[in-house]
C-alpha cells in the first residue's frame, strides 16, 4: 500500500503508453471467490487513491499466489515490454534494493521510461 501511490503516478504520466493494473492478494479462500465486501474495499482504496485503471482480485489464496510466481512475498512489480514478455520484475528477495526495497521514483518509473525511450 505504501508503494501504491507511486503506480497511480507512473499511470497518470504514461496513460497514452503503459497499462497499469493492480492485483490484490487478500483473499482468504474461505469461499469459491472474494467477498462483496472485500471488492467493494478494494474499489473503496483504489477511489480513494485516484486510481484510474485496473483492479484485480484474486480468487486464489496468497499462497497459491507466491508459489506460482516464485514469490516470497509482496510488494512485487512485473513490468512487460511491448512484446508481452516480462521484462523486469522488481522484489527485494535478495535485498538488491536495501532494506526500504524499490520504489516507483527511484526504481520501477526511470525503468519504465527507459523501456519506453527503446525503438
Amino acid at each position: 500500500m505504501r508503494e501504491f501511490p507511486g503506480l497511480v503516478q507512473l499511470h497518470n504520466q504514461y496513460s497514452e503508453q503503459v497499462i497499469c493494473l493492480s492485483f490484490n492478494l487478500d483473499f482468504d479462500g474461505g469461499t469459491e471467490r472474494p467477498s462483496a465486501a472485500q471488492l467493494a474495499d478494494v474499489q473503496a482504496f483504489a477511489d480513494r487513491q485516484s486510481a484510474r485503471f485496473t483492479h484485480v482480485v484474486s480468487n486464489e489464496t496468497d499462497t497459491a499466489i507466491y508459489e506460482r510466481l516464485d514469490l516470497a512475498s509482496i510488494p512485487a512489480v512485473l513490468v512487460y515490454g511491448a512484446d508481452g514478455k516480462l521484462s523486469k520484475r522488481f522484489d527485494n528477495e535478495a535485498n538488491e534494493y536495501g532494506d526500504e526495497g524499490f520504489s516507483y521514483q527511484a526504481d520501477i518509473i526511470p525503468y519504465v521510461e527507459g523501456l519506453l525511450k527503446r525503438p
